[in-house]
């Protein structure tokens, strides 16, 4: 009897000490730690509304949650869509992790697209992919829940929208990699003053009527009015949606022929923009200091701000300008982590994923995001980070991105998505009416859902 006594405490006495590390890093989770020893990190392989009313998920999977967590340890076979610099700092991030855990091996792979092909046993246990893949991969059970993974106060901890387009069913299907990229009002301080800023598109108007445009030298708003971005912005200025309440696609209406009718007449009713830019004109002209104004994505904000640029461009953010005395809300899209269905019945392979994400999900390993990626971290802690909340541009960012919405996609969301393409384009050049053009996203919308 004395001898298992010992042997209880001194049980415990572990688990206190390991869930003391994580509280150093800002969570309350205790997840048993090892001593750090040399990096192991292995294998790097490669391999081949706004929001939609989605059809009911399948029946939530339930995953049995062990107390407390077995240590971290084991091989993460981790398939990846990151860009070079996004990809760096993983790295960097697998061999901290490995440090504490030093039993832990990852097998990295980059992949593109919403396809996973895989050789059998070396299905991916953790993906890093855009969130928009959510929908698609929840429908297909090809990624698990992660509610039985994490307490309700962790998951509380990420900005308020911005699980919005991960959530489904009453179920988190994947964490939030950064807050998101979104439509902003850029503008040049070297030709606008901070307070001269329009806040709505009638003061655009009396702006550009006092700096007309001068073509190949001076524009004094330009935007990329075929974005179909920018379109379920003002769609919803205007009270419309692209999805009813059944789900289907519900574009040809009175909303969604204001709205084209107000691209439209932007370009020749009230010659506030020319049709040419697309972004990477748009980002020259910018560039060379020839636009005011210019709506564009949010993940080209860093490339504004190079020390080259410092003599004809000074870069200042605002919120997109209001409409209908309206703010628009912009879709969002970003990255996340998902958890694969090949993890489903390995609770120790659950347990080091787990522990992972409390990692990079902490204050400390949010900080990359801002200095080394220019995004914005998905956390409140994060965004409450000096190195944020000191920042004007990044304010000014983070300001939009919490007035957008991230998407669930489903299929009859796509389906929408690429039927407003080209009727929209054709409207914006003057080639169809606003009626002919709602009619025609419509009849695509429709015939594209029976494919």
């Amino acid at each position: 009897m004395g001898r298992s006594l010992v042997k209880y405490l001194g049980l415990l006495i572990v688990l206190w000490g390991c869930g003391g590390l994580l509280a150093a890093c800002g969570l309350s989770y205790a997840t048993p730690a090892t001593s750090p020893t040399a990096l192991t990190l292995t294998g790097k392989g490669s391999s081949s509304a706004m929001l939609g009313i989605a059809t009911p998920p399948p029946s939530p999977t339930v995953i049995p949650t062990p107390t407390p967590w077995p240590a971290p340890q084991g091989e993460i076979v981790l398939w990846e869509q990151l860009n070079p610099a996004q990809l760096t700092v993983l790295q960097s991030k697998i061999e901290a992790f490995q440090k504490l855990y030093p039993e832990v091996q990852f097998d990295l792979h980059h992949f593109e697209g919403e396809q996973i092909n895989s050789e059998p046993g070396r299905e991916p246990h953790l993906l890093i992919a855009p969130n928009v893949l959510a929908g698609a991969w929840q429908r297909s059970q090809l990624i698990l829940p992660l509610d039985p993974l994490f307490e309700p106060k962790f998951l509380e901890g990420f900005a308020p929208n911005v699980l919005q387009g991960l959530s489904f069913g009453g179920q988190v299907w994947a964490l939030p990699y950064d807050f998101g990229q979104t439509l902003l009002l850029y503008y040049n301080k070297k030709l606008v003053e901070p307070d001269e800023v329009p806040n709505s598109w009638e003061a655009f108007t009396t702006y550009v009527r006092a700096n007309p445009i001068k073509k190949n030298q001076y524009y004094p708003f330009a935007a990329d009015l075929t974005d179909p971005d920018l379109l379920l912005a003002i769609l919803g200025a205007f009270g419309g949606s692209l999805l009813d309440s059944q789900n289907q696609p519900h574009l040809n209406t009175e909303p969604m022929r204001q709205t084209l009718q107000f691209l439209q007449d932007t370009v020749y009713k009230y010659k506030l923009a020319i049709v040419e830019p697309n972004y990477a004109t748009l980002g020259f002209l910018f560039r060379a200091g020839r636009v005011s104004f210019m709506i564009a994505r949010s993940e080209n904000l860093a490339s504004y701000q190079h020390p080259d640029l410092s003599n004809r461009l000074e870069l200042g953010v605002a919120h997109l300008p209001r409409l209908n005395g309206q703010e628009l809300t912009p879709p969002s899209h970003g990255l996340a982590y998902f958890i694969g269905r090949a993890a489903q019945n390995d609770q120790a392979k659950l347990a080091t994923l787990r522990a992972f994400l409390l990692f990079v999900s902490t204050p400390e390993e949010q900080r990359d995001l801002p200095t080394l990626l220019k995004l914005l971290p998905p956390t409140q802690a994060g965004l409450n980070d000096p190195l944020v909340k000191d920042d004007p541009l990044l304010v000014a960012v983070a300001a939009q991105l919490q007035n957008s919405k991230a998407i669930w996609s489903t299929p009859e969301w796509k389906a929408v998505i690429e039927a407003v393409r080209l009727p929209l384009r054709n409207v914006v050049a003057d080639r169809a009416s606003a009626t002919e053009g709602a009619a025609a996203m419509q009849d695509l919308a429709l015939k594209n859902l029976k494919k």
